[in-house]
């Protein structure tokens, strides 16, 4: 895709101003120039000693990217109610840069401070615009939905606001800035939600749902180290707060808490005016450790253990808890708003929002065993990458620009697999399409992947932001001369690597006990071994060369150092279900279960060769209706483990459902080929010709008109109607 000009426009910009928002904007300002795209931004500073509305270029040069140029006005910060709402000055100074820009797109963050006259003006000029939602603003003066009694106002009004309002403004003119507010959000051509607890409440007051898309923050992963925190019955918690020191964050929760708490440190980090500083030193547990910049963000999730944030508005998505997830760091939160979207079940701690009592007895709750800290997941994996965002940002900014239907957009990648050596493989599994005893004029045609296609792939997937690589699932994975690349390239990049496997190559001399402790576990989400029955003449019928004994040796040592060193790592057991291992499968769940495996995976089989067809449940109806009976006989068994794709089959064979893989992932060969799912190569290449990445980048398929056609046509494909993985 070509190039952009883009123009941003947020009240404030780093390093004036350090809020969420402006941190936010700054990011993606940066990859976006880092992407090729040509930015500028439109800002305000707030300065008493500067001539009013004076404006300031600055050019901002980063390695290996595009200048980002800035126009800075200044507007001081004492004016009346309507000038936080229109600025003819304001308006005419961006009127004069978006005519000098001449911008493809203009991209507002928010307009406080400046005019909402802004998106009118774009507007009049042809522009798209798009707006990213950080707050409530365009419905609340305030931006937090909360009254002058500090309580949360759902329905604004222009009586509501007239009273909350610190500008004690006129009746009228509130009607006229509600008025202007109605033509803006009419005129904004799509907004950005990076929360649904956003999106949800402009929809309820009457945004149409095709014009506001959730969309997660994106944040720099690799700015902020994760540190593992091992917890002891009596560790010494260092507590934390980050952020503006203003009342609707709960700052006042907080500190009584606290009062409460005398035993146990807070360290606060934040900005605060010097008369209040002193009531914040009245607490010798308290330290004040005064405002920070946003490079000290990772050391200061370095220092402590558990981030409060008390906030009592519903709060967007707070970028806090995001960095906080990515250091390690345990939060507790308000029960409210977006900070309990990100913070749910064993992700952290909530309480009742301004409730400094509830907040102590949660404290109280950890600190009587620590080790509590330990059962919080890891949830790095909850936050989005930079690359992630931008790539869906700069579809949104095509897809305007071209007038396509922004609903037809393809979701984010998260995974690709990478089919490194699919002809490399030491069994002959008789389900499998190049391997099977049944192509018995089998002979090595396709050579395994070459390194810098290799590296392509792996760069190009990290620029998508994708959060898994899967090395090939048809060869054996492990048997493929750079696969500790793959292993090494996920270790340094936080991609996280979902091996599938035949088992045959751990503990031994290459991949030993070592290896797999310090190398491969620590890279892994989930690894699956591929597995046919305990009964060693069934595995050893379906999976030729295995040795079925030794394997299960494998898998139980495996399950150790797992248990020991990676609790979080995720084990599965994958089979293919036929006639011949039908009785196989509960004998199999009960030892999953007992050596705590996670998963059993499996799928009905595809019917590879003519020697199969009689081995297929789905073509026979005698076994549909024994594997019918199988299946709810193994409902007591799901509270104990997974159980992926174990459906009852209808009459008719398999029922079809969505498909598991179109917007999510994307298959390359060992010729750098593109396919868009994981179909034997003769049915998947019905789908279309998708390029090869040697020529074409995966951004560009997945916003390439044949993608989207397929998309939205897939279930009318002859491919599709066969296939066995949809459910």
């Amino acid at each position: 895709m070509a190039n952009l000009k883009i123009l941003k426009v947020i009240h404030g910009f780093p390093p004036d101003f350090m809020a969420g928002s402006e941190v936010y904007s700054a990011t993606l300002v940066k990859e976006l120039s880092l992407r090729g795209h040509n930015v500028f931004v439109f800002t305000r500073i707030e300065n008493e000693f500067l001539k009013p509305y004076a404006l300031y270029d600055e050019v901002i040069k980063y390695k290996k990217c595009n200048p980002i140029h800035i126009r800075r006005i200044n507007k001081p910060k004492d004016y009346l109610y309507r000038d936080k709402f229109l600025d003819t000055n304001i308006e005419q100074a961006f009127l004069e840069y978006i005519n000098e820009v001449k911008p493809d797109i203009v991209h507002f963050g928010h307009l406080s401070h400046l005019s909402i006259n802004l998106i009118s003006i774009a507007k009049s000029l042809g522009k798209k615009v798009v707006f990213t939602l950080h707050d409530f603003w365009l419905f609340c003066v305030k931006g937090q939905l909360i009254n002058q009694d500090n309580e949360i106002c759902l329905k604004p009004s222009v009586q509501n606001c007239q009273k909350c309002s610190p500008y004690k403004p006129e009746i009228k003119e509130v009607e006229q800035i509600f008025k202007a507010m109605d033509k803006v959000r009419e005129q904004i051509d799509i907004f950005i939600s990076p929360s649904h607890t956003v999106r949800d409440f402009f929809i309820q007051q009457g945004i149409p749902e095709s014009k506001i898309i959730y969309q997660k923050y994106g944040f720099d992963k690799q700015a902020i180290k994760y540190k593992k925190r091992i917890f002891r019955k009596n560790s010494k918690i260092r507590f934390g707060f980050m952020g503006r020191i203003i009342p609707t964050k709960g700052i006042s929760v907080l500190l009584n808490a606290f009062r409460d708490l005398p035993n146990d440190d807070l360290y606060i980090y934040g900005s605060v005016a010097k008369s209040q500083m002193r009531f914040l030193e009245l607490q010798k547990n308290v330290k004040f450790m005064g405002s920070y910049d946003n490079s000290e963000v990772d050391k200061i999730l370095d220092f402590i253990d558990i981030l409060i944030v008390p906030s009592v508005w519903l709060e967007n998505s707070p970028l806090v808890i995001q960095e906080a997830f990515l250091s390690g760091v345990i939060v507790i939160t308000s029960n409210i708003g977006g900070m309990k979207e990100l913070v749910g079940n064993n992700d952290g701690f909530l309480f009742e929002v301004g409730d400094s009592n509830d907040l102590v007895k949660v404290i109280k709750k950890i600190k009587q065993d620590c080790r509590i800290l330990n059962k919080i997941k890891d949830n790095r994996d909850k936050v989005d990458s930079k690359q992630k965002d931008v790539n869906k940002i700069v579809s949104i900014y095509h897809s305007l620009i071209k007038g396509e239907n922004i609903s037809n957009l393809p979701t984010s990648l998260k995974r690709i697999t990478i089919d490194t050596n699919p002809d490399t493989c030491n069994y002959q599994c008789k389900m499998c399409d190049t391997h099977s005893i049944y192509n018995a004029h089998f002979r090595k045609c396709r050579p395994d992947m070459p390194l810098d296609i290799l590296n392509k792939t792996l760069n190009q997937s990290k620029s998508m932001g994708v959060s898994e690589i899967i090395p090939t699932t048809m060869g054996e994975p492990t048997l493929y001369k750079y696969f500790d690349r793959i292993v090494d390239f996920c270790l340094h990049n936080d991609i996280k690597l979902n091996l599938t496997t035949n088992g045959s190559q751990l503990f031994n001399k290459k991949y030993n006990q070592t290896y797999i402790q310090n190398r491969l576990l620590p890279a892994l989400s989930d690894i699956k071994i591929s597995f046919n029955s305990l009964d060693s003449a069934v595995n050893e019928e379906i999976m030729r060369n295995t040795n079925t004994k030794k394997i299960l040796d494998k898998i139980q040592k495996l399950c150790y150092l797992r248990d020991t060193f990676y609790p979080k790592v995720s084990i599965t057991l994958q089979m293919t279900f036929m006639k011949s291992n039908m009785e196989s499968i509960k004998p199999l769940i009960k030892y999953a279960i007992k050596h705590k495996i996670n998963r059993i995976k499996g799928h009905q089989l595809w019917i590879t060769h003519k020697e199969l067809e009689n081995e297929a449940i789905y073509k026979d109806k005698k076994y549909i209706d024994l594997w019918n009976k199988l299946i709810m006989s193994l409902e007591s068994y799901r509270k104990k483990i997974k159980l992926e794709n174990f459906y009852l089959l209808e009459s008719s064979g398999i029922t079809k459902g969505e498909c598991p893989f179109l917007g999510k992932e994307l298959w390359i060969n060992y010729k750098g080929d593109i396919a868009v799912c994981c179909a034997p190569d003769k049915e998947r290449k019905k789908l279309g010709d998708f390029g090869n990445i040697n020529q074409v980048n995966l951004s560009q398929v997945l916003n390439s008109a044949q993608y989207i056609e397929l998309l939205q046509n897939y279930t009318h494909k002859e491919v599709c109607q066969k296939c066995l993985m949809r459910k």
